[in-house]
């Protein structure tokens, strides 16, 4: 039986720091190629039939919460040469926390068509911490590969794992992560031979204004200044605002934003 790899990718967050006396501190590769030597000596691994192929990105010492969007392009161009390889049996991409649920929505749009299981894996604590989950994370993504998962874009916990398009942020201050009710299929953002068929623009991130509804929210306090091109209204649950929600849509729109 010919050797499988399964590579893993690091971009940073609590999974690839290490503690000290100042706080948690990003060191990089020596602490991300961490977990890979203490799952060893923790786990079985067969390493005739699997070895981890390593890959460090150019950012992994940005933190978790700061995450320019043209670092997907390089995530993206990374996870598309590993599956040019018919030696690859999965990948896994460590991730911070706060923000890979964006990743995990992104990667499901662009890799709709993987022939193999791809896990997202994040840590609550440094891996020096015993109340780390970063290992029974990892763990469970290597276990649901080398036993054969299906193909597709998941966010792993500890016990459990959530489709990329559905996975949500959990509760504020909550290590576990939230999903849709119904699965949302994401428009796929690739040409036919599976490549990106657009570019990032960080310009564009920061002139979309993202608006949460709550009961009593007064829409007289927002006064875009010029630049925003567009409104995100998030309403509801079921999809309803107040009614006075169509003034402010009016107003945006004399305004030209959308």
């Amino acid at each position: 039986m010919a050797k499988k790899y399964i590579s893993v990718i690091f971009t940073g967050g609590t999974i690839g720091c290490s503690s000290n006396s100042d706080g948690v501190k990003v060191t990089g590769e020596s602490v991300s190629y961490k977990i890979i030597e203490d799952y060893k000596s923790k786990y079985p691994l067969n390493r005739e039939e699997f070895e981890f192929n390593p890959i460090p990105l150019s950012f992994l010492e940005l933190s978790e919460n700061f995450f320019p969007a043209k670092h997907w392009v390089e995530i993206y161009d990374t996870i598309y040469d590993e599956l040019q390889r018919s030696d690859v049996a999965g990948i896994i991409v460590t991730h911070g926390t706060d923000t890979l649920t964006y990743t995990a929505a992104f990667l499901s749009a662009c890799f709709d068509y993987l022939t193999i299981p791809l896990y997202l894996v994040s840590a609550n604590y440094p891996l020096e911490n015993p109340l780390t989950n970063g290992y029974s994370r990892f763990n469970y993504a290597v276990t649901r590969i080398i036993k054969g998962a299906g193909a597709g874009i998941y966010v792993a916990g500890s016990n459990y794992e959530i489709p990329g398009a559905n996975a949500t942020q959990g509760v504020t201050f909550s290590h576990k992560f939230a999903q849709t009710v119904e699965k949302k299929l994401p428009v796929p953002l690739r040409s036919g031979d599976g490549k990106l068929n657009f570019t990032f623009a960080d310009n564009k991130c920061g002139k979309i204004a993202i608006i949460k509804v709550y009961p009593g929210i007064s829409f007289e306090m927002f006064c875009f200044k010029p630049g925003v091109e567009a409104v995100l209204l998030e309403l509801y649950h079921s999809g309803t605002a107040m009614s006075y929600v169509c003034g402010f849509a009016q107003q945006c729109a004399e305004k030209n934003v959308k």
